[in-house]
Formats: structure tokens, sequence, C-alpha cells
């Protein structure tokens, strides 16, 4: 088998288990940290500011429920965004970057391998990386933690085929990464900077200059649309990019989903989610240290992608097992070039152990490394969402405190509102003021919108949004029972999905129900016009 047709096999095998069964997930359903449960919900919220890119137009500034959201830049909108263009509003359109992200990244694995260790070895590589379930999961998943893995896989890999970043072609596709990297993610998109960094400084002269030059393209490719932002919305920009998500979640003490230690939540997910890829890393490291002890210039691309990817989680001071995905192919690579394994006559012996790694993840679905592709019930909450979609209605849909992970939000709907037990707000600094804003408001003055409506405007228009749309996003309930009772009842005009628990305290209100198979309620309001908006209600 050539190298050129044994990188082609493994990039279709790569895609078909990537993309097998990724339409059939909802949007936001499931979880991406299979021991700590903790859902999907990102996904749907980028899924909304690319599908309101794709029919609504806007493409440098991102919006979600009618306000800024620029919190991340816009790279994975723009690419899911584009997909929709060309292919229609879907689940699998939204995902289908995130599905050949992945798929290049294994196809990069099987060359860095096949010409270190043999052909037979370059299969495990992408077999365990593409077996990984967190790995598998956020690849197929509209995220932007794909587009990260896929940019700083492509600058190490560049970094390492081409030391020197001799051939233009080269420097061209090296800034490329680099700048896809930080218009990514930000600030996690300068990791790959670092790698780059130290192999300029360890390089000969020439080699600096080249790298140089890529890194400063990088910068230069990435540099406009921070800088858009900064003049077209100044104060939304710093307060949100800058002082929530770099300085309150990235350097501060954020909330935690864990109280692990950063170090052991890590770990244990490292271990836990796959022991293989685990294991066989951690067999290859004494290779990899003897061949960095001999000075072997091959080995320091992957050994600074491993202590960079493994250092970055532990920096950002918020936890979440995503971040752990850089690692992944790393791992994978330090596997299965350096681990003690079949070589010479034998060496397909680690073709079958790929096949064997990868339908034994698939015999044990329900393990925290078993691998479930196939489709799977969607949350009541979800499927009621698209029931109500079907009604084809023209109402403002309010969702009270259910578990649908924004998923309606996805959805064409004419208007989604989220009423939320308690004050609507996450603790002070880790989000803008909302509250003030009007886009958070008591139960009271949504009743008084339109009387509240006019201060609200001017706050927004102080923050740079002359949209009215993002108004009483969020209505808070501080006294559920009561306030929930009464919004009901004076609320006619609108739609609610209603969890069961509160079914009594809607019983007098003047609407339809409907009552789906775990108890949750829809109330339909008593009028309602034609819904404007048509496209499948399932995403």
């Amino acid at each position: 088998m050539s190298l050129r047709s044994g990188a082609c096999a493994a990039a279709v095998a790569c895609l078909f288990l990537i993309a097998f069964g990724a339409a059939d997930l909802r949007i936001g359903q499931g979880n991406l940290d299979p021991v700590g449960g903790i859902s999907a919900q990102d996904e749907a919220v980028y899924s909304h500011a690319a599908l309101r890119m794709a029919e609504q137009g806007g493409w440098l500034t991102p919006v979600f429920l009618g306000r800024y959201f620029l919190y991340k830049p816009p790279l994975v909108y723009w690419l899911s965004g584009l997909s929709v263009k060309l292919l229609g509003a879907s689940a699998f359109s939204l995902r289908l970057p995130s599905i050949l992200a992945g798929t290049a990244v294994c196809l990069l694995l099987y060359l860095w391998t096949a010409r270190q260790a043999g052909l037979w070895r370059a299969v495990l590589a992408a077999a365990l990386a593409a077996s990984s379930p967190l790995f598998l999961s956020l690849m197929r998943r509209n995220l932007t933690d794909s587009l990260l893995c896929l940019t700083f896989s492509a600058a190490v890999f560049l970094l390492w085929r081409d030391a020197s970043a001799g051939k233009r072609s080269t420097a061209i596709i090296l800034a490329i990464a680099l700048a896809g990297g930080i218009l990514t993610k930000g600030v996690a998109g300068l990791t790959a900077f670092g790698v780059a960094g130290i192999l300029m400084l360890i390089a000969e002269t020439p080699a600096r200059k080249r790298i140089a030059l890529a890194m400063a393209g990088g910068l230069a490719l990435a540099l406009p649309w921070f800088l858009y932002q900064m003049a077209a919305h100044p104060r939304w920009f710093w307060a949100e990019f800058v002082e929530v998500e770099l300085l309150a979640w990235g350097a501060s003490a954020p909330p935690q989903t864990s109280e692990e230690s950063q170090a052991w939540f890590y770990l244990k997910r490292l271990f836990l989610t796959d022991p293989w890829l685990a294991v066989l890393s951690l067999a290859g490291a004494p290779a990899l240290v003897m061949r960095l002890r001999e000075a072997n210039r091959d080995s320091y691309p992957l050994a600074l992608w491993i202590v960079t990817a493994a250092a970055s989680p532990l920096v950002f001071q918020y936890r979440n097992a995503t971040y752990l995905l850089p690692l992944i192919p790393a791992l994978a690579l330090a596997a299965a070039i350096h681990a003690p394994l079949p070589r010479g006559p034998r060496a397909w012996l680690n073709g079958l152990a790929a096949l064997a790694l990868v339908s034994g993840k698939f015999m044990l679905p329900g393990a925290p490394w078993g691998l479930n592709q196939g489709a799977t019930d969607p949350p009541p909450a979800f499927a009621l969402a698209e029931r109500y979609c079907a009604m084809n209605r023209g109402n403002e849909l309010i969702i009270v405190s259910l578990a649908e992970d924004f998923y309606s939000t996805v959805l064409p709907l004419p208007r989604v509102r989220y009423a939320l037990e308690g004050t609507g707000q996450p603790p002070a600094g880790f989000a803008l003021d909302f509250r003030s804003m009007g886009i958070v408001v008591s139960s009271f003055e949504f009743r008084q919108l339109d009387t509240h409506r006019p201060s609200f405007a001017a706050r927004l228009r102080q923050w740079g949004l002359d949209s009215e749309d993002a108004l009483a996003t969020v209505i808070a309930l501080p006294n559920p029972p009561a306030d929930l009772a009464t919004l009901v009842r004076q609320s006619a005009h609108a739609d609610f999905l209603v969890p069961a628990r509160f079914a009594a305290l809607t019983a007098d209100a003047p609407h339809w129900r409907v009552v789906d198979g775990h108890g949750n309620l829809l109330l339909l309001g008593t009028t309602a016009g034609a819904n404007p908006h048509h496209r499948a209600c399932r995403m």
C-alpha cells in the first residue's frame, strides 16, 4: 500500500466514522463530558449565530437572540453559516466544517506517522484519535474546539514537515493556520504561536526569519476582525470579550462545574474517557524522551505539542473537558510512533489492533470510553419544542426552566424567550449587566414592557445596539410559583413550554394544553397568526 492510497483510505474511513450518525443527534443534545455530564448547549448558541448570519446577513458580528455575541471570534460561525448557505439549514450542514476538520486532523496524523514509523503505525495513529470518545464527540458538533484542534495540529505538522519553513507554501499555510486559531478561539489560539516561537528560537538563522514572518502574517490576517469590533462596538467588545471572557472566565476564579483540582480534573477525564490512548502514550514516553536527549530535531515539534496542549488547560482557570481536545492527536502520535509495538514483518498486527480498538469501543457504548454512534431519542423538552414548531404558530414562545439547552433557538420560531427561576443573571462579573439593559427583566417589567421599552432601548443604544430584538430575552422569576402563575394568566398572546412541576399553577390559564409523555406542558395562547418562517422543525 502506497503512502497516497493509504492516506486516502484513512481519510475516508475517518470521515465515515465521524460523520456517521452526526445528523441523528439534535443540536445541543448529549454530553460533552461523559464523566461530569456537562451538556452541549454551546452548540445551539453557536448554531443560532451561524443560522442568523446565513439567513439575515451581518457576517462580521455574531448575534445571539438579538444581542451581540462577542465572547468568541467568528470563524466557526462563518464556516457553519457558509455551509448552511450552500447546503440548507440542517444539523449536518452546521456540523460539516467540524466533521471535515476532524477528518483533516486524522489525515495529518496518518501522514506524520507514516513518514516516521511506517504505514501500519500510521493506521493506528488515525484510529487512536478517531476512536477517542472526546475527539469523536467534539468533531461532530458545531463548536470552536474542532477548528482550534485542526489549526493547532496543522501548524505543528507544517513546522515538523518543513522545519525551516523554506517552501513558500509552508509559510503561507502556516500563517493561515495560526490566524485560524486566533479567529476561532481568541487567546487560546495563541498556543500554536508558542510552539512556533520556541521552534523558531532553536532553528538556524534563515529559518528563524521565515517562521517569524509566518507568525507575523498570522497576526496580520487575524487582527482586522478585532480592530473592526473595537471600532464598531467598542464598549460591548471590550466588556464581553476582554473583561468577561478573558479576565473573568480565563484569569480569575469562575464558577466551576466540579470541585476537583485543576490537574486531577483533566487527568481523570483523560484516563476514564480513553484508557487505551493514555496507556499507549505513556508507553511511548520513554522512547520520545530518549530521542529528545539525543537532540533528535524530528521529535521537538511533537514534544512541544504535548507540553503546550497539556499546560494550556491548567493555565485557563475555568475547567472544561473539551480543552483536552488538542492534546488527543499529540498523544495518538506519541503512542503510534514511540510505543513498543510490532515492527517489521509483524507490523500488520498494528492495523488489527486499530480495528479491534475501534470495534471494542462500539461494543461498550455506555462506558465513558465507549462510542454510541446510533440515533437516540431526543430529550423530552427537545421533542416538545419540535412538536410545537410543527404547529406553525406565529406567537412568541416562552420556555420556563426546561432543560432544552437553547435548542428552540435553532428552530424556525418567530421569537423565543426564557423564563428562569431566580435572578436570571450569572454572578457579577461573569456576564454583562443584562439586567440594566432590559435583556433580563422581571416578570412585572415584562408585563409592562411597553412602558419600560423606551428606557431599555436607550440603554441598549449606549452599548451600541440599535435593535430592540434583545429586549426581555430572559424573564426572571424570583418567586416562581406566584410569578409564573401571573405571567401565564396575563400573557394570552404567548405560548409556553412549562415543566410538569408547575402544572397546578397554570390550571386556570386561558390556554389550551398539550401534555407530552413526561408531563411537560405546552400552553397555547388564545390567538395566533401564522409562522412566517419555513424550514424543517428538527435540527
